[in-house]
């Protein structure tokens, strides 16, 4: 039973003193969970590291453009073994890699608008897509639009982006690619809608691909992908088109083929992490198991009569 203190505050309410329980976990107990967090975190290290190494992932060297920035083309070939061929279990999914861009800028990252890319209604487009907000700013000529109208979309992310074409072929034999479904559902539903007066064709699923933004300085952004029966052992050739580069800046691009597995891609980092979190866990297992020996620990019981006195 809690005891009621007489006093009364100003607002009329009555103060309760509880007593309080102290959860002393033994070292036998922490010894436990330890040993349970040390199995789980094998298992998944185990069927992580396994399956990520059953991945095939073959990357290009860099593409070399010849053109200027309104159209530019770069072929570049990527050879498969037969070894190569017995990894593939299903399609083979092609990836666009872009060394030295950071997407994650603050600045960068927050010049575009939701509002204008849904084909809404609003009245903030000069805060949302600062600096990019007008036709002729940064020394950006769009050419569809009058002095100091304002552009569709809006905003640095989205003038980043570079229509790019790929086209393949295997042992000289073209290979179609298949681009359906690359962008996310939500993507699909109305937060990309087409506007009159756009310079982009903001219902690209390219497009919609390039605007989820990367954490990290390497992009990896997936353009589509070849069934399993048109990957054949020998050399597949990619030509690459680059139209309409608006903001003049183009780093290094590679081209990545991979597989998938039920995890989805490569994820090494994970399963080191998991196998970082095996060792630690088992560690402290033990230490916890040879302490419960020579640890005396009072009796919980004991240790309730004492706080409940």
């Amino acid at each position: 039973m809690s005891n009621e203190n007489k006093r009364r505050p100003k607002e009329g309410w009555r103060q309760l003193n509880f007593k309080t329980i102290i959860c002393l976990p033994t070292p036998k107990c922490a010894a436990i969970f330890f040993a349970l967090l040390f199995i789980f975190s094998l298992v998944l290290t185990c069927v992580i590291l396994s399956l990520t190494y059953q991945i095939l992932e073959k990357k290009s060297d860099t593409i070399k453009f010849n053109g200027d920035f309104d159209y530019s083309e770069g072929k570049v070939t990527i050879t498969l073994t037969k070894s190569d061929i017995d990894k593939i279990k299903g399609p083979l999914f092609i990836y666009i890699e872009t060394e030295d861009y950071y997407q994650n800028h603050r600045i960068y990252l927050k010049s575009k608008s939701k509002e204008q890319l849904s084909d809404t209604s609003t009245d903030t487009l000069s805060t949302d897509c600062s600096p990019l907000v007008k036709d002729g700013e940064l020394d950006i000529n769009f050419g569809i639009y009058d002095k100091n109208h304002y552009i569709v979309p809006c905003g640095l992310m989205p003038a980043s982006f570079i229509n790019t074409t790929i086209s393949i072929s295997v042992n000289g034999e073209t290979v179609n690619i298949d681009s359906d479904g690359i962008s996310w559902k939500y993507d699909n539903s109305d937060m990309y809608k087409t506007h009159e007066f756009g310079y982009l064709d903001i219902e690209d699923k390219h497009f919609k691909v390039w605007m989820r933004n990367s954490p990290t300085s390497t992009l990896r952004k997936l353009y589509g992908k070849i069934d399993e029966k048109d990957a054949k052992e020998g050399i597949i050739e990619f030509n690459v088109e680059l139209y309409k580069n608006y903001l003049e800046y183009l780093s290094d691009k590679r081209i990545i083929i991979t597989t998938t597995t039920r995890i989805g891609g490569k994820n090494k980092v994970l399963g080191w992490a998991y196998f970082v979190i095996c060792v630690v866990s088992f560690s402290w297992s033990v230490f916890f198991a040879v302490m419960s020996k020579y640890h005396q620990v009072p009796d919980i019981k004991d240790v309730f009569k004492k706080f409940s006195s």
